[in-house]
């Protein structure tokens, strides 16, 4: 899992629950989480099991600037999991940038995977309760006057979420459940759990 901390850095967390071992790591080259960090995990950990256990260094790339600890961060679990698939990245710019690129690629390109199983019916988005907010309705969302209008299509945000809730998310069939991800032959699932401190 990752970490924020001070509102302005990312620390990289893995938690080996057959190893009894904590993995942290920070690409500013401190090998000992901060005492908040320590305290949580262990008083988290205690709730759920009686074993103790042993805190270890989890390799990163140390970075050479003020912004890459992000990256960093994720690159060191992702290499601790699977180290040959992911090496650990130079510090230098180029290779930062690549990574960067990299995960807003595959951020997009499962954004529009789930848009076109929406658009074919493969799954199903849950339906509010009925106390939440009318989604269909924009009506008391007033941004005609706002600068934000899309610059290609000249529409307000509201007439562009309308849109899209419409066409992107059919209604599901009365008394169906949700249909599972079986034609798609390659699941990707990226998950990064943080906590703000």
């Amino acid at each position: 899992m990752t970490w924020f901390v001070h509102s302005n850095h990312w620390l990289s967390l893995v938690i080996n629950s057959s190893s009894h071992l904590i993995y942290f790591g920070d690409s500013f080259g401190r090998h000992e989480a901060p005492d908040l960090i320590h305290h949580a995990v262990e008083w988290w950990l205690a709730l759920h099991t009686s074993v103790l256990f042993e805190w270890q260094p989890l390799a990163c790339t140390r970075q050479q600037d003020r912004y890459s600890c992000g990256i960093l961060a994720i690159n060191a679990i992702a290499h601790h999991f699977l180290p040959e698939s992911y090496p650990l990245l130079s510090s230098t710019c180029d290779a930062l940038d690549g990574a960067q690129m990299q995960i807003g690629v595959a951020v997009i390109d499962t954004h529009l995977h789930t848009l076109s199983q929406l658009k074919s019916g493969e799954i199903f988005l849950p339906q509010p309760p009925s106390h939440a907010a009318d989604f269909d309705n924009f009506d008391d969302f007033d941004d005609t006057n706002n600068s934000d209008n899309d610059s290609i299509t000249g529409e307000t945000i509201s007439e562009s979420l309308q849109k899209s809730i419409h066409k992107a998310a059919p209604a599901a069939p009365k008394n169906s459940q949700p249909v599972s991800d079986q034609k798609s032959p390659k699941k990707r699932l990226f998950v990064i759990l943080h906590a703000n401190v």
